[in-house]
């Protein structure tokens, strides 16, 4: 894989660390976040 393929899939994983860590914040718990999370869909412009 490229350099530049990896650090996509570093930063989306990164991404959605970060929306379950806000999610927990907000009361929900960790198995429910990471099910939230799981569903979010890229913004396409």
């Amino acid at each position: 894989m490229s350099a530049g393929f990896d650090r996509v899939r570093g930063l989306q994983h990164a991404m959605d660390q970060g929306r379950q860590r806000r999610l927990v914040r907000l009361g929900f718990r960790p198995d429910e976040a990471a099910a939230l999370s799981a569903l979010h869909t890229r913004n396409v412009m």
